[in-house]
């Protein structure tokens, strides 16, 4: 944002595990990405997204915030009996506390920002890195989002890796689950870093 917006002032940019589709989107991808990983049926998937898209499009809307939790109460009270069971959602109805954070401002915000429209406008080197075990920013989509942005844009100076064995905090990893996370001394993978200095110092020598 802050290269798209001072070009003058920002002479290259290391994306670490950011984003490249809009916050609503990849929001639903990790949602997704969790379940998998703990092994969820794929129907029982694809229910939950369906449901939890509805929402994320209310969150993201420009409801004030009590319509905004109203409309999302809602949306799960219009559910099917079957599907209500079938998501272990009580015949009561969640309480309003289990909606609090769709609509809080900072999640609002993100999942209504859409990064593309600031990397079609960066035009210094981008080096954009994501882990192939990354479930929070899931690489593909994220990836190729980054990619086609700064295509369109016209930037001649992109690299965009996605990296074997490697998490969302840029650890070596086995399944980039959150409950992983804690289990790996690891602070960052040495090849990350490698790749990080060896590109930097390429673009610094080509700059001068």
């Amino acid at each position: 944002m802050v290269a798209a917006e001072a070009p003058e002032d920002v002479a290259f940019i290391v994306m670490l595990a950011g984003t490249g589709l809009p916050g609503l989107e990849n929001q639903s991808l990790q949602g997704a990405a969790f379940a998998r990983a703990d092994g969820v049926p794929e129907p029982l998937i694809r229910l939950n997204q369906k449901l939890e898209r509805v929402q994320l499009e209310i969150a993201a809307s420009k409801l004030g915030r009590q319509e905004a939790l109203d409309a999302t109460r809602m949306a799960t009270e219009a559910l099917s009996a079957e599907d209500k069971i079938t998501l272990e959602i009580p015949p009561e109805g969640l309480p309003a506390e289990a909606f609090e954070n769709l609509v809080s401002p900072w999640f609002r915000r993100f999942l209504a920002l859409d990064p593309r429209t600031y990397l079609e406008k960066v035009r210094c080197p981008v080096l954009a890195l994501v882990g192939d075990k990354d479930l929070q920013v899931p690489p593909a989509e994220n990836l190729q989002g980054i990619e086609r942005a700064l295509e369109r844009g016209g930037n001649p100076h992109a690299t965009v890796r996605q990296l074997p064995s490697i998490n969302h905090n840029l650890q070596t990893a086995r399944t980039g689950k959150l409950s992983e996370y804690f289990l790996i001394e690891e602070t960052v993978a040495p090849s990350v870093l490698a790749l990080m200095s060896t590109w930097m110092k390429d673009v610094a020598a080509n700059s001068r």
